[in-house]
């Protein structure tokens, strides 16, 4: 049996957020990249997370100076609106 913790929002401290490319990736954070498909999500995505873990400048980025290295979690999941009617009905 799980036991459950009951927390009061205003005895929560307030963290500053840390980012590892700012504001775009908080370190320790989920990202989350939704929009329409085939337009180059997955394909942005993992040339950010090469880019991050190879400790080089990100694909936007002018300028070439070398950054820390990160270590990236990539999960995709696509699912269409057809799919997703399909098992709701």
């Amino acid at each position: 049996m799980t036991n459950l913790e009951i927390i009061i929002i205003r005895s929560v401290q307030e963290e500053e957020i840390r980012f590892l490319v700012e504001p775009q990736f908080p370190l320790g954070k989920l990202v989350i990249c939704a929009g329409d498909g085939n337009v180059g999500k997955s394909t942005l995505m993992l040339a950010i997370a090469s880019s991050l873990t190879h400790g080089e400048p990100l694909p936007w980025e002018r300028e070439q100076s070398k950054r820390e290295s990160a270590n990236i979690l990539f999960s995709q999941r696509r699912t269409d609106w057809r799919t997703r009617l399909s098992r709701a009905f």
